[in-house]
């Protein structure tokens, strides 16, 4: 499912946010071949779920829900509490009354996240349901990953839908926030657009499109820094800075002391990150040299001279 597709072609013409969300869930069924699809979405403040189908453009409260998938499916998903986007498959649940009634042989549900959570306990959202009946099979496990990712883009385009419709903040919030997220991606892959834009195809259908949106937002030098970041270089300026190389990891995309060592080696077998520490004049206890390498558990396979 592309998120493009959706907030560019979906979107601009639903008239609520049931409507919005009813195409998104059909958007998610033309991706898999499922006989039921439902955005479901749990409500905190009032502990219910309420639904969203394709074709079915209304949102449906409580027990309406059970007419079209199973709530306790729903609050299996919930209560397993997945990390992430990992999807629970089911067969045959003597729990629920709606798998009978309803010829459902297999469901397949992954939790939706609230993007702007501030906390990870309080980022579930919902659930993205699919399920198969009559005769058709079980979900294979590559169909499984795709919900997982298929869950991803959802919780993306909730986030949208949500500011789209005035009911999280402006259009402008939503473009500031994008721009942070292309940013922090940068500085994580250090500039490298490529990089970059394999964790953001949900969000550019193209490189061209994300270069584009780099030169009409003045992204073009913090690139250009970002590049200059992860060279010897760059690193060495990092700690004369900072004098912490936890700090050094940090500013470099969260690398690790491993992956620092093995791209100085790289560069000149005779250089190691201890190494680059000493020719500055500092040691390596000043630097929490010793506090960073413990932080990575793969220091220990690593040559520390």
């Amino acid at each position: 499912m592309q998120v493009g597709e959706f907030l560019n072609q979906d979107l601009p013409s639903a008239q609520d946010r049931a409507q919005a969300l009813s195409m998104l869930a059909a958007r998610a069924q033309v991706a898999l071949n499922a006989d039921a699809v439902m955005v479901a979405m749990f409500d905190r403040s009032a502990q219910i779920w309420r639904g969203y189908c394709p074709g079915h453009p209304v949102e449906l409260v409580h027990a309406q829900i059970s007419h079209f998938v199973s709530t306790t499916f729903l609050e299996e998903v919930r209560q397993t509490n997945a990390p992430l986007f990992r999807p629970l498959q089911l067969g045959r649940m003597d729990s629920s009354k709606s798998w009978p009634i309803l010829g459902v042989r297999f469901a397949v549900g992954a939790p939706l996240r609230d993007l702007t959570a501030p906390a990870a306990p309080q980022s579930f959202a919902g659930v993205l349901y699919l399920d198969r009946r009559g005769d058709h099979g079980a979900f294979s496990a590559l169909e499984e990953g795709m919900v997982s990712e298929l869950a991803l883009a959802a919780s993306l385009a909730l986030a949208y839908v949500d500011h789209y419709l005035g009911e999280l903040g402006s259009l402008e919030q939503m473009d500031a926030a994008k721009n942070v997220r292309v940013r922090d991606v940068l500085k994580s892959t250090q500039g490298n657009i490529n990089q970059a834009f394999k964790r953001l195809s949900l969000e550019f259908d193209s490189r061209d499109k994300l270069k584009h949106f780099i030169q009409n937002t003045g992204l073009g030098a913090y690139v250009a820094r970002a590049r200059a970041s992860y060279t010897v270089e760059g690193i060495r300026s990092l700690i004369l800075d900072t004098k912490d190389l936890r700090k050094v990891g940090n500013a470099l995309g969260n690398r690790r002391y491993s992956t620092i060592n093995r791209f100085l080696r790289h560069q000149n077998p005779s250089t190691t990150l201890r190494n680059l520490v000493n020719s500055l004049g500092l040691t390596w206890e000043a630097v929490q040299g010793k506090a960073f390498q413990d932080l990575d558990p793969k220091s220990a396979s690593v040559d520390r001279l």
